[in-house]
Formats: structure tokens, sequence, C-alpha cells
């Protein structure tokens, strides 16, 4: 459900090494509808918002059967991409695992490793159903629990291993007016490769998805790598949305002034009352957007497939980016 505040998380966006492939694996495996794409986001703009000077990038959307949530896939021109680490391990500070809900799992594991999937550790029976873990091809952890009540898949939630777990909590709730929950650990750490870690861990409501924070105590994360980007291959960070452009405004000044996310740019990107969009980095060091899209936005911005009119004003954009910013 929407926060008090009427926000809720919108996007998980992520940062690929080959567009087409990523894209490619996302929508097969998981029977997800493509969205659209655009390569407009580059010159000063994204820039300003991003918060990196030079950024540049290709973008495509896909979404479950929820208008109101889009997954991201960016492949970045520049600044050059940083991979995922093979020494990487799900308690290292950072976003950690997407996972989803599927009506068959076997065939969802089949399709993945049709695609360039790598299993992690074995199927596990929990309360939720059966479950696996799996890494895409640029090495992001999937989290897959079988669902046959449901005949679609769908994004189930993300997870952030964090510093501190009070203060990311807080950002969410106190910060955001989202809510939160207890998170039992059912195992889910052992199937990682994580056998006997002790953590504390909390989901947080979302909306269409959950966020877990977990606070590994053993073993000790490592911490970002120094330098982190937003642009570093993987899971890339996440996006709340507002009713309005000024609700969304208002609650990204809520979060400066409590001193809970440092805007990358002193003022929102704002189209009027059609876009408004704002990056800034929490106390925690994760990447959060702000952002309001107006209904009528929605086919240019990946909140639905787009139509006509809409891959026209796309082309025209396009098009204009390559002739300014090349």
């Amino acid at each position: 459900m929407p926060s008090s505040l009427g926000a809720y998380v919108s996007q998980i966006a992520f940062s690929v090494r080959n567009l087409e492939h990523a894209v490619r694996f996302y929508r097969d495996t998981f029977r997800l509808r493509d969205s659209g794409g655009t390569t407009a986001f580059r010159g000063p703009g994204a820039a300003y918002v991003q918060g990196v000077e030079g950024i540049a990038s290709r973008t495509h959307w896909l979404q479950d059967d929820r208008s109101t949530l889009q997954l991201e896939f960016l492949q970045f021109e520049y600044p050059p991409l940083v991979p995922i680490p093979d020494s990487r391990r799900v308690c290292d500070i950072g976003m950690s695992r997407i996972a989803f809900t599927v009506p068959d799992l076997d065939a969802c594991l089949a399709r993945a490793a049709a695609l360039g999937a790598r299993a992690v550790g074995s199927i596990m029976t929990v309360a939720g159903g059966r479950r696996a873990v799996i890494t895409d091809p640029d090495g992001v952890w999937i989290e897959i629990t079988e669902d046959r009540r449901s005949g679609q898949s769908r994004v189930a939630g993300v997870a952030l291993s964090v510093r501190s777990l009070s203060r990311a909590l807080e950002t969410y709730t106190t910060g955001m007016g989202l809510t939160a929950g207890d998170h039992a650990d059912d195992g889910l750490d052992a199937q990682l490769g994580l056998a006997g870690a002790e953590r504390a861990a909390v989901r947080i409501d979302g909306g269409p998805v959950w966020i877990e924070l977990s606070e590994y105590r053993s073993p000790a994360p490592q911490p970002w790598r120094e330098g982190h980007q937003l642009t570093d291959i993987g899971l890339s960070h996440v996006a709340v949305t507002a009713p309005s452009a000024e609700q969304a405004e208002g609650l990204f000044q809520r979060l400066y002034d409590g001193g809970w996310v440092r805007p990358n740019q002193p003022k929102p990107l704002r189209l009027g009352k059609l876009v408004s969009l704002m990056y800034g980095r929490d106390a925690e060091g994760f990447t959060l957007e702000m952002m309001h899209v107006a209904p009528v936005a929605h086919g240019i911005l990946g909140f639905r497939p787009p139509r006509a009119a809409d891959r026209w004003l796309l082309a025209t954009l396009n098009a204009g980016a390559a002739l300014l910013y090349g």
C-alpha cells in the first residue's frame, strides 16, 4: 500500500553490460511486458539530475501486469562500466538481490538457464512455495518463489544490505511514511551460500513490492567500493513515486531537511505538471530517485507500452538528443 505520504516504490533499476541481452533475459524468463525505451537520457539534463558528469545511457523498460511498477534497464555509455566482482557476497553492502513470484518454477528456471542464468544452491520448499536462487548473466542474484495460485509472474521485492539497519529503516519509515514489518529467516542465507550468517532484517511495504533491509553481523560485509556510482553493473537504485509533482518535491525536501537524503541537484528536473525527477543518496550510500509522472506521459517513460503518439515523441526526443549530444 502507498505510504502515509502517498508514496510507493515504482521502479527497480539495473545497470547492464548489454541492453538487448538483459531485456531479453528478464522479458522472456519472467514473461514480462515490453514498455519501450529511449536513448535520450544524455547531455546536461541527465548529468544534472543523476549527478554524474557526462553520463549517457540507452534505456529500456519492462513491466509485469501492474501499471504502477517498472523495471528499468540502463546500458551506460559513459562513465565506463564497473562489473560485479566475482568475490561479491550477498551480505556485502549494496543492493543484493531482486525477487519474483512465478506460477511454474520449473518452466521459469528452464527459460532462465537457456538464456544464461546460473543456479545458486538447491531448490528449497518454504512457506510460500518452492524457491530457487539464480544469477542473471551480469551476476545479479534473483530469488524466485513459486506461487501456483497466480497465472502471472510478478516482481516481489528487492533486498539491500545496509551498514545500519536503524538508520536505513528511519529513511523509509519516518522519512517516507512507509510501513515496516518483521522478516523471519527462512533459510535464504544458506541458499545464497551464507549458511550460519547472522543478520537483523526488516521488510518495508513499498506498495507494489517490498524492500528488505538487512544488517549482517556475520560474516562482516564488505563496504561500497571506493568511487561507487549508480552506473556500476548490477541493481542500481529504486525510485519512489508520489501522486503529484508538488508532493514528490515536498517529500524529497522532507528527506533532505531530515538529513536522510543528500540531493544530486539543487532543484528538481521539472516539465510542468507532467514530470518531476530528483535523485540523491541516502545516508547509507544508496541512490534514491523520487518522481512524479502524469498518466499522459506514461507511454514515453515506460509505465505502459508506447502508443503511436508516444512512439513519435520518443523518436523525436531520441533524434534531438543524438544531434545535440552524440
